[in-house]
């Protein structure tokens, strides 16, 4: 197989796989749930896809982020919950891990670009449909005012986490773009995505537009 191809399945679980990850049977069955798979992904990227490419060098903020999963790792020491520190030890480790591979995925060359960029459209396009259609849904039994707003939760289990997922995938999509022309269509989808963040009313993803907007014009 084509490191290509290697490439293209590991982002493909990681934006899409992993977005549509819900295991029923875990108490939490989103964050658990995505905890499992991406721990999958994350190791098969370091088995299927890192080897495969030219560069595997090692920078300060690779350093930077593995000396701070370390820290944490010894925080677990004088935890008064044992199983809660590791769960919140190893998420950053799959930071880490995450974090390396894509680095050297994304520098190897132009065409992993080009498959992160078209995946986040689609899956951009897909989490806006749906989040459009639960929003609709709301609207239309009762209203979008008060707490009803908090049933529109996509499929990120909670209203917040919707707002910020979407406003992660925006500033991707524009970082993405940018200094390359784009098809109508594409402003269109960040004009949708701006507009449910506003609807969503996230005061943590309203600040984030609002810093954002003031470093994109200073």
């Amino acid at each position: 197989m084509s490191v290509e191809k290697r490439s293209l399945l590991f982002l493909f679980g990681l934006l899409v796989v992993l977005y549509l990850t819900k295991i029923t049977p875990f108490l939490d069955e989103y964050t658990m749930g995505r905890f499992t798979v991406w721990t999958l992904l994350a190791y098969g990227g370091l088995w299927l896809v890192l080897p495969y490419l030219r560069r595997t060098d090692v920078q300060v903020l690779d350093w930077s982020l593995l000396a701070f999963y370390c820290l944490n790792l010894l925080s677990v020491s004088w935890a008064k919950n044992f199983g809660e520190a590791i769960f919140t030890s190893q998420k950053y480790l799959l930071l880490f891990v995450g974090y390396y591979v894509l680095r050297h995925l994304l520098a190897e060359g132009k065409v992993h670009r080009d498959q992160m960029a078209k995946l986040l459209l689609g899956l951009s396009a897909f989490v806006v449909v749906l989040t459009t259609y639960q929003m609709a849904q709301t609207y239309l039994s009762e209203g979008l005012g008060g707490k009803a707003i908090y049933k529109v939760i996509s499929l990120s289990g909670h209203k917040n986490l919707a707002a910020s997922y979407l406003f992660l995938l925006l500033c991707l999509n524009i970082f993405f773009a940018i200094r390359r022309p784009k098809a109508p269509w594409f402003y269109w989808l960040l004009g949708f995505q701006v507009l449910l963040l506003l609807l969503l009313r996230s005061r943590a993803v309203y600040l984030a537009l609002g810093t954002s907007a003031l470093i994109s014009w200073g």
